[in-house]
Order: C-alpha cells, then sequence, then structure tokens
C-alpha cells in the first residue's frame, strides 16, 4: 500500500469482444522447417516532459512500431504516430491532444493580465478518419505565442523556477491537467490524469487531484459515453474483487506507512472507478487506486488473477527469476504466441512500475524458452502496447500499416465548445 507519486500509468465481461489481433493468436505454431513469420505492433511514450514540471507526465505522445521477424531477421517495417492498435474492425488509432485556454484579463486591474489554462483530451478513432476531439471549455484558445511558451520542454510554472527571463505580462498559468495511457488493449484503455492549480491564482491554488480509471475506446470516440465510461473493477472482477479492491486502497504497513483510507466506511469505497491495467515482469496486474478529499490518495496491487479472456496474453513459461539471471535489469517482457520471440524492457535501477526509467527495449529469439540472441534493439520509452500477429496475418499487417504510414494519419480535429457540429 502507497500513496501514489505517479500513477502507473475497464470492462463489462459481457462486452469483450476477440479483436482482430486476438483472433489470429489462436493459429498453431508453424511446423515446416523454414520459421513461420512474427509481427509485433509495440506502442511507445515517444516524448513527455520531465515530472517535475507540472507533477507529473505531461505534453506526452505516443508512437507504435510495426515489427516483423522473418528468414532474414528482425526489423522494423512501419513507424506511425500515436497508438495504432488492432480491434475486431481494423485499425484504431489512440492518442492526447493538448489544449491551451486563455481568459482575458478583469477590466481595470492594471497588474491582471489574464490567465490560461491547459487540457489533455484522449481520443480514439479508426486509425485513417481524423479523429474529434469536443472540447468543453467555453473560453477562447490560446495564441501561438501563449501555447507554445507552455508546452514547450523548458517550460516551468512558475516565475521563480525558470531559468529563462519571462515577460511580466505574460498571462499566468491558472489550472492544467495531464493524461497519459498507463496501458493500451484492443478493448480496454488505462488512463492516468493528474490535475491542479497555481498557488498564483488566488487563495484555493496548489492544490491537486490524481485519478486512474479504464475505459473502452468506443467512449473515447463518443462524447456523449464520457459521463458513464470509467469501467467499476468489481463489473470486471466480481464480488470478490469488490473485497480486494477495498483491501488494496485500505490496507496497513505499505511503503509509506498507513492508508489514509484505512478507517474510511465501507459505503464511502462503492466507487471502484479508480484502477489500472498494468503490465510488469512479464505478467499483468490490476492496480487499485481512490483519492478522497484533497490530500488523501492511496493505492496497491488488487490480489485477482486478471484473466486471459482480457488481456489474451501468452504465459511465460519460465520463471521471473531466470529472465532477471539472464539479463539484469529487465523490468518487463511480453512473449509472442508461439513463444519463439520475446520483447524485453529494461529499466535502471529500481524496476518498479512507478519507478526509474526505461533504458533499453529490444526483441530477443525465445525459441528454447531463454533468452537467445538478440534480434533488434527498438526505441526506448515506456511500452504502453505490444500485441503480436502470426501466419497470414503478418503479411496483412504489413499491407496495412504501410499504407497507413505512406498516406499519413489526419490530424485529430478540436471542435470547441460553441460546435454546433
Amino acid at each position: 500500500m502507497f500513496a501514489l507519486k505517479i500513477l502507473p500509468g475497464y470492462f463489462l465481461a459481457s462486452l469483450l469482444i476477440v479483436p482482430l489481433a486476438q483472433a489470429q493468436q489462436q493459429l498453431p505454431p508453424s511446423t515446416t522447417a523454414a520459421p513461420s513469420p512474427v509481427g509485433l505492433l509495440v506502442a511507445r511514450m515517444s516524448h513527455s516532459r520531465g515530472t517535475e514540471i507540472l507533477g507529473s507526465p505531461s505534453v506526452v505522445q505516443y508512437e507504435t512500431l510495426w515489427v516483423v521477424r522473418d528468414a532474414s531477421g528482425a526489423h522494423v517495417v512501419s513507424t506511425l504516430p500515436d497508438v495504432i492498435v488492432p480491434r475486431k474492425d481494423g485499425f484504431w488509432r489512440l492518442g492526447i491532444t493538448h489544449v491551451c485556454h486563455l481568459s482575458a484579463p478583469e477590466k481595470g486591474v492594471a497588474a491582471d493580465h489574464g490567465s490560461v489554462t491547459t487540457d489533455d483530451m484522449a481520443y480514439a478513432s479508426p486509425a485513417d478518419r481524423a479523429p474529434q476531439v469536443f472540447d468543453g471549455n467555453p473560453t477562447p484558445f490560446c495564441d501561438s505565442a501563449t501555447a507554445k511558451r507552455l508546452f514547450d520542454d523548458s517550460y516551468h510554472p512558475y516565475a521563480g523556477d525558470d531559468p529563462n527571463p519571462r515577460d511580466p505580462n505574460a498571462p499566468t498559468h491558472c489550472g492544467w491537467q495531464n493524461l497519459w495511457f498507463s496501458s493500451v488493449l484492443p478493448d480496454l484503455v488505462s488512463v492516468s490524469s493528474y490535475s491542479g492549480n497555481s498557488e498564483d491564482c488566488g487563495p484555493h491554488g496548489g492544490r491537486s487531484w490524481r485519478d486512474a480509471w479504464v475505459q473502452s475506446p468506443d467512449d473515447m470516440a463518443s462524447p456523449a459515453a464520457r459521463p458513464t465510461a470509467h469501467i467499476q473493477f468489481d463489473s470486471v472482477f466480481g464480488s470478490e474483487g469488490h473485497r480486494a479492491w477495498i483491501r488494496a486502497v485500505t490496507a496497513v504497513g505499505g511503503p509509506t506507512g498507513d492508508s489514509c483510507l484505512s478507517d474510511a466506511p465501507v459505503e464511502e469505497l462503492d466507487d471502484q472507478s479508480g484502477w489500472s491495467l498494468v503490465h510488469v515482469a512479464g505478467k499483468w496486474l490490476a492496480y487499485a487506486f481512490a483519492q478522497r478529499g484533497e490530500t488523501c490518495s492511496a493505492g496497491g496491487y488488487a490480489k485477482v488473477a486478471v484473466p486471459r479472456t482480457l488481456t489474451h496474453a501468452a504465459p511465460l513459461p519460465v520463471a521471473w527469476t531466470a529472465l532477471e539471471k539472464q539479463l539484469p535489469g529487465i523490468s518487463d517482457a511480453y512473449l509472442s504466441p508461439s513463444g519463439s520471440t520475446l520483447l524485453a524492457i529494461v529499466s535502471k535501477n529500481d524496476p518498479h512500475p512507478t519507478g526509474s526509467p526505461v533504458i533499453a527495449v529490444s526483441v530477443f529469439d525465445f525459441s528454447e524458452n531463454k533468452l537467445g540472441a538478440k534480434l533488434l534493439d527498438l526505441p526506448v520509452g515506456d511500452v504502453v502496447m505490444a500485441e503480436w500477429a502470426t501466419g497470414r496475418f503478418v503479411q496483412s499487417w504489413t499491407d496495412t500499416l504501410s499504407a497507413l504510414q505512406s498516406h499519413g494519419l489526419p490530424a485529430p480535429l478540436v471542435k470547441p465548445a460553441t460546435s454546433s457540429n
């Protein structure tokens, strides 16, 4: 049990459908002498500002790599922006857009230079369509210079921390909401959020709020579904899951000591929308999270088994300790359905999912149930999705993903609150 510093980075079982990626995983391994081709669609966080700015990952961007292993080795065939995920009706695109709003200064107040807020909004759509993002903030968008300043990697929210001289007439950054993905599956997306407001903007400044939830990509694409889009933990894991979630957020004796929710009445814990699916040490875990009030946030891994019907992940055939001996620092791994290929992630120092950064992402041969030759190094970044293709699906995915890369993906369309369409 511990209070969250960075959230690591849900679904009714009756709504789960076998997506394109999952259906092909049921094909038997090739019995021919030639190696059967294997495809890996891996999405990573390609950019994020340091967590010291606004208290969490911010201005997050994603990238998806299509990797094919065949008789000639392993190589990256296509690279696409955002998270490209295979679903029942084809490839979808998930991402996060960053929006800045400007409030005009109060008339007659010389010291008031206006204020700005920044908001992240997640989107999802079929990959060949422009995602539509509906912005509910009625205030005007920032001018390009203000937006560039607030979303730049060198930005600091407080002038005293900024090594660069700041325009004294610039508007004050009063509030923000940062979003990022903890994990992406074809029908389940784990989203983390951190929102706050500035101490420079009134007596109630300096407050923050963390959240985590799971939802369907369909709900991201449907603004009308958003108020009820967060999936309750017990709707997936049942009555035992309900009790496991409560134990996880109220447990005593974790790394930070007693939980601030240890004495909370049970009826106050009926809302179990706070959770994430997290992939660590080669397996899927369910992380429970709750925030009550402005100062109490608590979380922990719920003691439930994440069923393969949710993830369709191939289990590792060896103990995790065996991989740690073969590859020191390994923090996570994804195995291909045939067991021939392994995606391995190495982290610096502490491999805990909220701990040290990823320093290597590599593809290895695993045909003998152990790390064989390294086949390929991939760009470094937190991995949020790994989906496999085998057999005829490898060429099919290659054709589609290559065409998407060649044509380019349309930019997201942000529709303001005043839009009637």
